[in-house]
């Protein structure tokens, strides 16, 4: 029995999850904001338009949700069953990377701890790409064990490079994991770059797909989506409303509305340059080197603490408090 105990456990993470996402709060029970743009979006393109703006945001959430609307007609739902398999698939890669380094019995403590972490529960009941996002960035880590411990190196480098460039064609956050882990595999493992090649051409290759994809698409080549660069900015620059000038449309994060950081600025170049926004940022840090430090303070509120996100609109939003306490207590030194 204990054997399997660790399946048993993911088991009963993906029943919890396709309950929650199918009976408790199904994802159609609340769609507007960005769950109505990914769906915009994906009618789009399903009828062969394609502008701009669908590159502000990464695309591929919205390729995903357009994909299972060819199949199915009520695709709110089989996207919950997706995202019910997604979660329960998280938790299998993180619990085996932990195995790995500390053994059965923190793979068990892990496994537990997946099962109750409520972020990743109540975010299964969404339209949005983080549930999915997180399955992504489990494999990476699945795959950067692999490639530490030398085991099967050329496998769990096509695997790293594939799982780092889809995940950055769903969400894109991720984005300094790259240079940071290459960094890191030239350091200490000086003897063999194979795994460093493997991976830097996969992701390159990507990153190449997606700018002549967007070129044939909307006539403006992007190796990433254009909201990279502002988000940047946003987190690292003091104004956090931010006006573009071509279309005076202006982003505000929940994030900083809920905080009351509201230093406004119309900038030169619109949000689609994101290059322009990253030299910015790094002109940000480079006149305040403490905003690395500084903006982990935010951390917490991107779920928690945060009154503007959906699920403390919930009628269990009290209770979800509860957890809160001990979430933010590892929030931030984790």
């Amino acid at each position: 029995m204990k054997k399997h105990m660790p399946l048993l456990i993911i088991l009963f993470i993906f029943v919890q999850r396709l309950t929650y996402s199918i009976f408790i709060h199904p994802p159609e029970k609340f769609f507007h904001s960005d769950m109505m743009i990914y769906g915009s979006i994906a009618n789009s393109i399903l009828r062969g338009e394609w502008h701009v703006s669908h590159f502000f945001q990464p695309i591929g959430f919205p390729l995903i949700v357009a994909g299972i609307k060819v199949f199915a007609s009520h695709w709110t739902y089989w996207l919950a069953v997706l995202q019910a398999v997604a979660g329960a698939l998280t938790a299998y890669f993180i619990g085996r990377s932990v195995r790995k380094f500390w053994g059965e019995r923190t793979e068990l403590m892990t496994l537990i701890l997946c099962f109750f972490h409520v972020p990743w529960i109540i975010y299964t009941g969404y339209a949005m790409p983080e549930t999915i996002y997180t399955l992504v960035l489990s494999i990476l880590l699945r795959a950067s064990v692999g490639i530490i411990q030398e085991e099967r190196k050329v496998l769990n480098s096509v695997i790293w490079g594939l799982a780092f460039i889809t995940g950055f064609y769903i969400k894109g956050q991720h984005a300094f994991l790259l240079p940071l882990f290459l960094a890191g595999l030239i350091f200490y493992k000086r003897q063999n770059l194979i795994p460093v090649f493997i991976m830097g051409m996969i992701v390159v290759s990507g990153m190449a797909f997606h700018w002549g994809w967007s070129y044939a698409k909307v006539g403006t080549g992007k190796i990433s989506a254009d909201t990279g660069g502002l988000n940047f900015v946003e987190g690292k620059c003091p104004s956090k409303k931010n006006t573009d000038p071509v279309t005076n449309i202006t982003w505000w994060s929940p994030l900083y509305h809920n905080l009351h950081m509201d230093l406004h600025k119309k900038w030169d170049q619109p949000f689609s340059n994101s290059s322009y926004y990253m030299k910015e940022g790094m002109k940000c840090i480079a006149r305040n080197p403490w905003v690395m430090v500084q903006s982990l303070e935010s951390v917490p509120f991107l779920f928690f603490g945060n009154s503007l996100w959906p699920a403390n609109w919930q009628p269990f939003g009290e209770k979800v408090r509860l957890y809160e306490l001990l979430y933010v207590f590892f929030a931030i030194p984790g």
